[in-house]
């Protein structure tokens, strides 16, 4: 508004050059402004990494849409037949709960089982509120193998890397590390910024 005032009575006083060195002036700092609103949005955004694109389009058989942004992923291959992961299960709703709000791991159930309703029903029985997909899904996940024996669980960071791979047993308490990791790694991204 100052600028204005400023611009119309250097325009009385001066001539007709004085209007076009305001409306550079004014153009400047319009311009300022939008440089520093683009600069806030891609500040918020986070990079995602070669994992985050191919998990964050994943077909779910609950619903549940994956964190596209996680830093890690679990991924966690097991069926609702099998006893092992029956047995597992109640510790990996118990990680997924605690580590949800963050959202700095994600785990992805990869389910063996023959079709999506008994997948369904094996989450829901645990109150599990983590994706799940099919097995031929899970096979779009980046460096994603197929477990000689159930459950096993890999543990990849958003690029797509293998940080841990084998019994879902052994690897799941690995997961709290890379919870911390991660956590690190965003205060580390903060402080940059």
């Amino acid at each position: 508004m100052r600028t204005s005032i400023l611009c119309l009575g250097l325009a009385l006083g001066i001539g007709l050059a004085a209007p076009q060195l305001c409306a550079q002036q004014d153009d400047s700092q319009d311009t300022t402004a939008q440089t520093a609103k683009k600069g806030k949005k891609k500040a918020e955004k986070p990079k995602q990494g070669k994992a985050n694109k191919i998990i964050g389009h994943l077909r779910t058989i609950n619903g549940v849409k994956p964190n596209a942004n996680a830093k890690y992923y679990m991924v966690l291959q097991s069926a609702s037949w099998c006893g092992p992961c029956n047995a597992e299960m109640p510790h990996v709703v118990e990680a997924h709960e605690k580590y949800k709000e963050e959202g700095l791991v994600e785990i992805v159930l990869a389910s063996w089982d023959n079709d999506p309703g008994s997948a369904k029903a094996f989450l829901n029985k645990y109150k599990g509120k983590f994706p799940a997909v099919m097995r031929k899904d899970a096979k779009r996940i980046p460096h994603f193998k197929e477990a000689e024996g159930i459950p096993w669980a890999m543990i990849i960071d958003a690029n797509g890397e293998v940080k841990e791979d084998g019994n879902a047993g052994i690897v799941l308490p690995k997961l709290d590390q890379y919870a911390q990791q991660a956590k690190a790694e965003q205060e580390n991204d903060a402080g940059g910024n």
